[in-house]
C-alpha cells in the first residue's frame, strides 16, 4: 500500500527518487533517498501552479487565490478582500503582468505588494 502511495506522488511531483537500499544494496548509506530532479533549462518556465494561478487570477481576480496557489500565506485572501480586491484591482492587474513576466517572483513570497518589489 506504501509503494502505491510514493508512486502516486511521484507520478505528481515529477521527481524521481532512488532508495539507497534498491539502487546500491551493497552500501551502507545512511541515507535514505536521494532527490534527482531534472536540471532547469528554462528559469522563466511556467510551471503547473503558475498556469493554474493565471486562470485562477483571469476567473476570480479580488480575492487573491492566486498568490496561495503560488506559496503565499492564507493572509494574503485577507488582504486582498480588507483592502476592497487589491485596491480596486491595481494589485491583480499588476500580479496577472508579474506572473506573465517572471513567475518565479511569487513563489513563496508572503509580501503584500510584492508585483511592486517591495513591501
Amino acid at each position: 500500500m506504501l509503494r502505491y502511495i510514493l508512486l502516486i506522488l511521484l507520478f505528481f511531483t515529477g521527481q524521481e527518487t532512488v532508495m539507497a537500499g534498491q539502487a546500491f544494496p551493497e552500501s551502507d548509506c545512511s541515507v535514505s533517498a536521494v532527490r534527482i530532479s531534472p536540471p532547469d533549462d528554462n528559469p522563466k518556465k511556467h510551471d503547473i501552479n503558475s498556469i493554474i494561478a493565471l486562470i485562477v487570477l483571469f476567473l476570480i481576480p479580488y480575492l487573491g487565490i492566486h498568490r496561495v496557489i503560488m506559496g503565499g500565506s492564507y493572509w494574503l485572501i485577507v488582504g486582498y478582500i480588507v483592502s476592497f480586491g487589491g485596491f480596486f484591482g491595481l494589485l491583480p492587474f499588476m500580479d496577472f503582468v508579474r506572473i506573465l513576466i517572471e513567475p518565479e517572483h511569487f513563489r513563496g513570497n508572503n509580501k503584500f505588494l510584492a508585483a511592486f518589489g517591495f513591501m
